[in-house]
């Protein structure tokens, strides 16, 4: 997609004929010419393709002249492979009211139309059946980095889904990857994808099996009973492929409009790629903002991100590294900063310098020790948020620790006190707890695996409880004459000097 960083306000608010999208109608090989309409109802029987983009630098394409109802024509570049499966999928696999490719539907060299089209990408992905296709736009899965993409994480989550590839051709280990990543956007079925990897124990999957059961609509009954009796079966290869495929089936079967979490939502942000950082905000969130009627400036993550946090508090926190890289802060700046300025950093709107220095002033800090494990963190705070700082250091240094690895707001944590603390599963207000703690044992931080979810409770209530505490010390308010003009809310008590620590 074409790159949005030069696209000028002015851009960000088209009109209603530009918000229609185009669908390809048919394809003509041998005039190199599409014939495309705007279509201003989405139905199911559109559909859209969702793919990784490839590098094509070197392959050798032709050039197709787009012909759009009154549109000027444009022409786009398509490889011979790519052109005869888009006439594939029109006239045999897909025949339905057309065909929506990103890089045909959008004209990449009119800023003011891609600027449109991204705007109503969500809206796209939402009512018209989404195709996964490969390399090519071929029938196959799509490379694993896929999975991994900021851009097609809004393609596969939301509304009705289509999946056209052999499913006994495929890579089985890959194919129950990437079940259980779809998984978890259909109710019932997130909690049963964790027994694609282990045997079912009845004793902590019992819930498990009764969620997948009592969920679902009426013509996906009998794919979930076979998936319960596959669950209960050998976890063999064929046995995980065959559970896979089930899970793959039942996400066709299930539409998916309903609102994310957005307290376990937030985590992608962080964990996705993206090739300019600030998809990373727009390719989780633009559909979830759309969806209740709010605006996604390309242009303005700051804007964006504010806007977020007022509708999302439970989203209202931030990592400096992604799961998979904890020892590589993003930027490389490892210091205490609000969630505001981390979000900001993280998608490149607004960078900090490299290293520990704190990029705000800290109220005050504390070192807890977690219970059952040897290991030391270090909470520290500001007047909006509380971060957690951990670095690896022999048991008898006394040294601080001041390599921080997340930020949470107060609204955050008010939002998820007394929530989230049951042990079944790791969802909801637990999930930013659960990946705090991966992070830390990626580092090197003493966690045994079977202690990780007592060590991500823990964190939760500390955390919640060092607010609260305070709140509790906040002195006496004065006569309303003398109050002060800051929101009850906004104001932490000064702690004691002996709990405070700078970070130079």
């Amino acid at each position: 997609m074409l790159p949005l960083s030069s696209v000028q306000p002015s851009m960000m608010q088209p009109s209603s004929t530009a918000l229609a999208p185009r669908f390809i109608a048919s394809i003509n090989l041998s005039s190199s010419s599409i014939h495309c309409t705007r279509v201003t109802t989405i139905q199911p029987t559109h559909f859209a393709l969702s793919h990784r983009w490839q590098d094509r630098s070197s392959a050798t394409c032709n050039s197709f002249t787009v012909f759009c109802d009154h549109d000027p024509p444009y022409t786009v570049s398509l490889t011979l492979v790519e052109a005869t499966n888009i006439l594939s999928y029109l006239t045999q696999t897909l025949v339905g009211d057309g065909l929506w490719l990103d890089y045909v539907c959008v004209n990449q060299a009119d800023k003011a139309d891609a600027c449109a089209q991204v705007h109503v990408m969500g809206h796209i992905y939402t009512h018209a059946t989404s195709v996964i296709v490969g390399d090519d736009l071929g029938p196959v899965m799509p490379p694993r980095a896929y999975l991994r993409r900021a851009w097609c994480v809004q393609e596969r989550m939301f509304g009705p889904i289509r999946f056209v590839w052999d499913m006994d051709a495929q890579d089985g280990a890959y194919l129950a990857e990437f079940a259980a990543d779809v998984a978890s956007r259909v109710d019932g079925l997130a909690a049963i994808a964790a027994c694609l990897h282990r045997p079912y124990d009845a004793a902590r999957d019992r819930w498990r099996l009764a969620a997948l059961l009592q969920h679902g609509p009426v013509e996906a009954h009998g794919w979930r009973h076979h998936l319960a009796k596959l669950t209960l079966g050998e976890r063999t290869a064929e046995n995980r492929r065959a559970m896979a495929v089930a899970i793959l089936r039942l996400r066709e079967l299930v539409t998916c409009t309903h609102a994310v979490d957005p307290s376990e939502w937030h985590c992608l942000v962080f964990d996705c790629e993206a090739t300019v950082e600030k998809d990373r905000l727009f390719g989780p969130w633009g559909h979830p903002l759309r969806q209740i009627g709010l605006d996604v400036q390309y242009d303005r993550p700051d804007v964006t991100w504010r806007r977020l946090a007022i509708h999302f508090p439970e989203a209202e926190y931030a990592f400096h590294a992604s799961r998979a890289t904890p020892a590589t802060p993003h930027g490389g700046f490892s210091g205490f900063a609000t969630v505001h300025q981390l979000v900001q950093h993280v998608t490149d709107h607004e960078r900090l310098p490299p290293g520990r220095t704190a990029a705000t002033p800290l109220l005050g800090s504390m070192t807890v020790a977690l219970p059952m494990v040897s290991l030391s963190v270090l909470l520290a705070w500001d007047v909006t948020c509380v971060a957690l700082a951990w670095d690896s250091q022999s048991p008898d240094s006394h040294r601080p620790h001041t390599t921080f690895h997340f930020v949470v707001s107060k609204a955050c944590l008010a939002r998820g006190r007394r929530r989230g603390h049951h042990r079944q599963g790791d969802g909801g207000h637990m999930k930013k707890f659960y990946a705090v703690v991966e992070r830390l044992q990626l580092l090197g931080a003493d966690i045994p695996r079977d202690h990780g979810a007592a060590a991500a409770h823990f964190l939760k209530l500390e955390m919640e409880r060092l607010v609260e505490d305070r709140r509790r010390q906040r002195p006496r308010r004065q006569s309303s004459h003398h109050a002060s003009d800051t929101p009850d809310n906004e104001v932490w008590c000064p702690v004691p000097r002996d709990e405070c620590v700078v970070i130079a």
